[in-house]
């Protein structure tokens, strides 16, 4: 970040149209990635629910987007709980 400067927080894809292009989000992605000092892999990571996004990350999220970190862990847990409740269906 450059010191005087207003630090810019990306915009939410598909904020314009209400619908999420695949053309824009490898952008958007890379531009998260850099105002929250994680990879652009591993915020494709998390976005692909492969790697769950830690209290760290949360933080960091919040900072980038102003979207509450309480929020961030609440999503991720019901993620969490809503896979393993698929695993359990799965297993009958």
């Amino acid at each position: 970040m450059h010191h005087g400067e207003p630090r810019q927080r990306p915009k939410s894809g598909g904020q314009s149209s209400g619908r999420r292009t695949n053309s824009t989000a490898p952008v958007r992605q890379a531009e998260l990635a850099r105002h929250t000092g994680l990879s652009t892999e591993h915020i494709d990571q998390i976005i692909r629910g492969k790697d769950p996004a830690a209290d760290d990350t949360a933080r960091r999220l919040e900072r980038a987007t102003g979207v509450p970190e309480r929020l961030w862990n609440s999503l991720e847990s019901r993620y969490q709980e809503h896979q393993a409740r698929l695993a359990g269906v799965e297993r009958l």
